[in-house]
């Protein structure tokens, strides 16, 4: 699907799990919303984190579950699924639920260089084992879209949230220490993608995730790409590492999206 097709969407043509494209695979969230009545399926059975300077590594199933609602309007559903923490003693469980809702704002304009944009409002739950769980948790995100070609399209989201439990402070004498409390977090992910051919598209992904406070900030960065078997079927797969150390050193993730429903009559 070339760059440029991206949100000329028409539910005729569903469906095309390549338009808009699956929200798995890089780190930001794309502006584009999948078609009223449509669902789509995306799911990491292999995600993997390493430790960072606190965390030990740990193993989880993420997956998003989405429904148009409008044409312009997302209901959507995520969360980590089943997760190993790799802590002594080792936490297996079900990570808490989110609740998701996208909102398609406006298209690209590619010769005015303005992105297309949603607007994303989440609500983490504490609907899972309670090992896992750090209580309710809102952030917002403003999502981005620029094709710069037919082929390649800059991609970045913004968001702001509640991170509730274990979160980093300084010390008097100004050690990094892990307490439990509330703090705020920025959060700013981009991806630069390139559709190698009409079902092949690789990318350059990355991410800082920003404690209000200052404390400390994690950037990654990873590569990937993902591959449409059919107009149904995509999988994808990504590789990247922490360039802080309070980011994984590693973090690895493979799956699949699906596009569900039925084909309408022309």
């Amino acid at each position: 699907m070339p760059v440029a097709a991206l949100g000329q969407i028409d539910e005729r043509d569903w469906p095309n799990i390549q338009n808009p494209g699956m929200d798995l695979g890089d780190f930001p969230n794309s502006s584009y919303t999948i078609p009223a009545g449509t669902f789509q399926v995306e799911i990491a059975p292999l995600s993997i984190l390493g430790e960072d300077r606190f965390d030990r590594p740990q193993y989880f199933t993420q997956f998003l579950l989405r429904y148009g609602v409008t044409d312009d309007v997302e209901f959507r559903v995520l969360g980590d699924g089943l997760t190993v923490l790799y802590t002594d003693p080792q936490v297996t469980g079900f990570s808490p639920i989110s609740l998701d809702a996208k909102v398609h704002l406006w298209d690209a304009h590619r010769e005015s260089l303005i992105p297309a944009s949603s607007l994303e409002v989440v609500l983490t739950t504490n609907w899972g084992t309670s090992a896992l769980s750090s209580g309710f948790q809102p952030s917002i995100n403003l999502n981005f879209d620029l094709p710069v070609t037919d082929s390649l399209n800059l991609e970045w989201t913004v968001g702001y949230g509640e991170v509730v439990g274990t979160v980093l402070a300084r010390s008097r004498r100004g050690e990094l220490v892990q307490v439990e409390g509330n703090d705020n977090q920025a959060l700013f992910q981009w991806a630069v993608e390139q559709n190698v051919t009409d079902r092949l598209q690789v990318f350059v992904t990355g991410q800082v995730v920003e404690p209000v406070t200052g404390v400390t900030a994690g950037t990654s960065v990873a590569f990937g790409g993902s591959w449409a078997a059919s107009d149904r079927l995509m999988y994808f797969a990504l590789l990247g590492w922490g360039l802080t150390p309070n980011a994984p050193k590693i973090a690895a993730q493979a799956g699949l999206g699906i596009a569900l429903g039925r084909r309408r009559e022309r």
